[in-house]
């Protein structure tokens, strides 16, 4: 009887925790990412709307001088 050849590779438990690992990491890591682009946009729609308003003051400012 020969014997049994060396068989390489994981197992389902090194994998399932591998995955658990980097689920746990992503999970954590998402939000943080998604956080910065939301207050970008919200500094940047608060910008336009103190332009819009100061135009809207600066427009109403010319209409009353004349």
């Amino acid at each position: 009887m020969s014997p049994l050849p060396l068989q390489a590779g994981y197992t389902l438990v090194e994998l399932v925790i591998t995955v658990t690992i980097m689920a746990v990491i992503a999970a954590i890591a998402v939000p943080a990412f998604s956080s910065g682009a939301d207050k970008k946009l919200d500094l940047a729609v608060e910008k336009f709307a103190a332009a819009m308003r100061f135009a809207r003051a600066e427009s109403l400012a010319v209409a009353c001088r004349r």
